[in-house]
């Protein structure tokens, strides 16, 4: 216990002694004092505070602290009370990205434990979602498919305000539906079912389904609205995906009917 208190003590100096330092210091990085200290600390709710903030604001010039950081390339020191990035191996001032020499001492990584580096990977995927890169801004709708946190809801209406890529936007649509559906607001609700009947994309089944699912015999989802509404919805989608189906059957058929005459024809003529 009293190592403990000693070790929170000194972090608590080192986090006062960079606010102090950053405070009068022009950076590098777009972050501010309070947010570096934060992302630093060993407060999570702060962490993820700040995490929902840099995503909101569209603050795409974090993401290489933030990816630093979830790969443990952060490190802290007592006796400078600055912050360190490991640049291949290499270390930096987090502060003025200028080198530094070599590490204090007493530097010590800036831990992320495995809830932390969830939330940094959604919100350095959310920040992606701005990149000119194509399979850079796929690779990170793919990453927030199961994302439900509706604090970073305006990040992906921000995405698809400019996105113009029908694959990338369907799966947008999909997760602003899924963080939607985590609201508490019943209107919202109601909408993102509303907008899910007229999804193409097979997972909205999967979603809409949640909505009707049992555990010991009782719905899952007590609002009987909602529920009616998902059914509804279930059914355009589910009649949607079958004409689908079929189409595919007919042009499959006719495929390979072209291939049996064009063969027959071949000997024929042989």
């Amino acid at each position: 216990m009293y190592f403990m208190q000693r070790k929170y003590a000194s972090l608590m100096r080192v986090l006062f002694g960079l606010l102090v330092l950053l405070a009068g210091t022009k950076h590098v990085l777009a972050l501010s004092s309070q947010h570096i200290s934060a992302l630093v600390s060993e407060n999570s709710q702060a962490r993820m505070g700040v995490l929902t903030a840099l995503v909101n604001a569209g603050d795409t010039q974090s993401i290489v602290f933030l990816q630093a950081l979830s790969d443990g390339q952060v490190q802290i020191s007592a006796s400078t009370r600055r912050v360190y990035v490991l640049v291949d191996d290499k270390p930096q001032d987090a502060i003025t990205a200028q080198a530094v020499a070599q590490l204090p001492d007493d530097a010590e990584e800036v831990v992320a434990n495995n809830v932390i580096r969830r939330e940094l990977a959604a919100a350095i995927a959310a920040l992606q979602l701005q990149a000119a890169d194509r399979s850079q801004r796929l690779n990170a709708a793919k990453t927030l498919q199961e994302e439900a946190d509706i604090e970073r809801l305006p990040a992906i209406v921000r995405a698809l305000n400019v996105e113009r890529d029908v694959e990338i936007r369907a799966l947008l649509e999909l997760i602003r539906a899924k963080m939607q559906l985590a609201s508490p607001d019943k209107t919202l609700r109601m909408a993102a079912i509303h907008s899910l009947s007229s999804s193409e994309n097979p997972a909205t089944k999967t979603v809409l389904l949640g909505l009707l699912a049992k555990k010991e015999g009782a719905f899952v989802e007590t609002d009987s609205d909602i529920r009616a509404a998902a059914q509804r919805s279930l059914a355009e989608v589910e009649a949607r995906l079958a004409k689908g189906e079929r189409i595919g059957q007919i042009f499959s058929g006719i495929s390979l009917g072209s291939i049996l005459l064009l063969a027959a024809l071949g000997l024929a003529i042989t």
